[in-house]
């Protein structure tokens, strides 16, 4: 709790849709819930709203449970629009039980509004979660949701653990292993040993960059929130940005085979 309250006292780099800040914005946490939100759930609450403003007597006699599902996950995340800890849309997750609780009961307690259509719609929204679920697996941490464009699309929107936490480092070694890239540098977002996953190069968060991201003699692993530029200046890997990567790891990491000079 200490640590939380200073950071957000004092700010931490945030990053939101190709900005970045210090003490964060208001709109972080809607945007991250509209991007970061499946699309299917976000259809369903419009549904649902839909059905509890159709059915106001049925709301009002239920006023009690709609009241207990709705007002917590609503004073939460009207509080989160204070915070200046803007690093991921985990710190608002405590809204999604009741979010989903209170979808469920809205989507299937109303089955008189559209002719008992609505176990139908409710199977259709399941179906589409499922589907862009599905969609992404194994790599559900850089979870974008379609609407937004889906994971490539993701660092337009967000950064830090929103998609990157370090988690594709033994993905990055088979890469490294099975494509024979070598030599191989990297800037990596993670404090862990890279070596134990295979991962032996330059490292570009010790040596720096003297000759220019554009112009280095080997292959380059760098991590999107480096790449971006959040915890380093936005101008260190800007040559590579321009380039298409020769592969993204988990759409956490981006491999550039630059040319040899």
């Amino acid at each position: 709790m200490y640590e939380l309250g200073y950071h957000n006292s004092n700010g931490i780099p945030s990053y939101l849709l190709g900005h970045f800040r210090r003490h964060g914005w208001w709109q972080y946490f809607p945007v991250a819930f509209l991007v970061k939100t499946p699309t299917g759930v976000l259809a369903g609450c419009a549904i649902a709203a839909y059905f509890l403003w159709r059915r106001r007597g049925d709301a009002h006699s239920n006023r009690l449970l709609i009241a207990c599902l709705a007002l917590p996950p609503v004073v939460y995340f009207t509080l989160s629009l204070f915070s200046s800890f803007n690093i991921g849309v985990r710190h608002i997750l405590p809204i999604y039980p009741f979010l989903y609780v209170l979808l469920a009961w809205s989507l299937l307690r109303h089955d008189r509004v559209l002719n008992k259509a609505t176990g139908r719609i409710a199977a259709i929204v399941a179906l589409c979660v499922a589907v862009e679920s599905i969609s992404v697996y194994p790599h559900y941490l850089p979870f974008f949701n379609w609407a937004s464009g889906g994971p490539r699309n993701g660092s337009r929107y967000l950064l830090d653990s929103n998609i990157d936490w370090g988690q594709d480092l033994a993905n990055l070694g088979d890469f490294i292993k099975k494509r024979g890239v070598s030599p191989i540098c990297t800037a990596l977002f993670t404090a862990a040993p890279v070596e134990y996953y295979g991962i032996v190069g330059r490292d570009l968060n010790v040596t720096g960059i003297p000759e220019g991201a554009g112009h280095l003699p080997c292959a380059v692993a760098v991590s999107v929130n480096l790449l971006q530029g959040l915890y380093n200046s936005p101008n260190k890997f800007a040559a590579l940005r321009k380039r298409e990567p020769l592969a993204r790891i988990g759409n956490s990491i981006y491999v550039y085979d630059l040319p040899r000079e």
